[in-house]
């Protein structure tokens, strides 16, 4: 695989490329923006896209059309479904609707007798989001719905999250990932106000919600690390993992207090080793996390940050 295929699978891997990803339309990859970025054609990116599907590089991508989507927004659903057909059904008779992530996860556990299907749309009226629902139902054959959420564009407002706090939402985010906000703020003693505050704020930093790495490679394993850092040395020490893992990275992403995470792929279980030992050394010294087999499942990905921020 050249140089620029790498460098533009690396662009599909919106939202988790930067924190400020997931507040600006702008940002979202497109044939047009991925090729004047990479100095290339807009077909040539297409051409490159369509190599990678036909020699089944590329299982799943995510290109959002070049049209503006400012003033639409987003709504993101659970359902419980029978198996992996109910995906294909839903997405088929979906199509009026711009997908972001179509996301479909096996069984997640012995007792759950369900597979589970996470959708993202976008959308513009209430109507059409009534109509959404209701082609789910009909399509499905008896999917569940678990949880739903409908926002506009976030902002960029953070608030600080004191650290006994964090950890209590943390806590109660790993027993029920898809909690009420009128709950969480009952168990953590926050009003609603407050607490949605806080949730909002993580989703920035953390990108809390599942979201399933865009970019699969056949074969490919994917593993992800996450290192403590002081504050100051965010960006510096951001240019060393770059550079470190400059071949091999899918994405970065920025966490509470400092703590940087990234996602890599390897070809091979020697070359996970030879990057594992790469990693523990540029990290020596520091709290630090090598996760093998790694998903972005909401559970997986809290539960991770809940040890790191609990050690002390």
């Amino acid at each position: 695989m050249d140089k620029t295929t790498r460098d533009m699978i690396r662009e599909l891997v919106w939202p988790l490329n930067s924190p400020s990803s997931t507040t600006s339309f702008s940002l979202r990859p497109t044939y047009w923006n991925i090729a004047k970025k990479l100095g290339v054609s807009p077909l040539s990116i297409k051409r490159r896209l369509e190599n990678l599907r036909k020699n089944r590089l590329l299982l799943t991508i995510r290109v959002i059309p070049d049209a503006s989507l400012l003033g639409l927004k987003r709504c993101y659903s659970v359902f419980s479904i029978k198996d992996e057909t109910c995906v294909a059904q839903l997405k088929a008779n979906l199509k009026s609707f711009y997908f972001v992530e179509a996301m479909h996860l096996a069984k997640l556990s012995e007792l759950n007798r369900y597979d589970t299907a996470i959708f993202e749309v976008i959308y513009s009226s209430d109507e059409q989001l009534k109509k959404y629902f209701e082609l789910i139902e009909v399509t499905s054959h008896g999917a569940k719905l678990v949880s739903y959420s409908g926002y506009k564009e976030r902002s960029d407002t953070q608030v600080s999250i004191p650290k006994a706090v964090l950890v209590n939402i943390l806590k109660e985010l790993l027993k029920d990932p898809f909690i009420k906000i009128h709950n969480l703020s009952k168990k953590i003693k926050k009003s609603r106000t407050t607490t949605a505050k806080y949730l909002n704020t993580l989703v920035l930093r953390l990108n809390i919600e599942p979201v399933l790495e865009t970019s699969k490679f056949e074969n490919a394993i994917v593993f992800a690390c996450v290192v403590a850092t002081n504050t100051q040395e965010v960006a510096k020490f951001d240019q060393t993992l770059r550079k470190a893992f400059s071949e091999n990275y899918l994405a970065f992403s920025y966490h509470v207090e400092g703590a940087i995470g990234f996602l890599g792929y390897a070809e091979s279980e020697f070359e996970v080793q030879r990057l594992r030992k790469k990693f523990l050394k540029l990290t020596k010294g520091r709290p630090s996390l090598f996760l093998r087999e790694f998903h972005t499942t909401l559970n997986y990905n809290l539960m991770e940050y809940y040890e790191l921020h609990t050690q002390s």
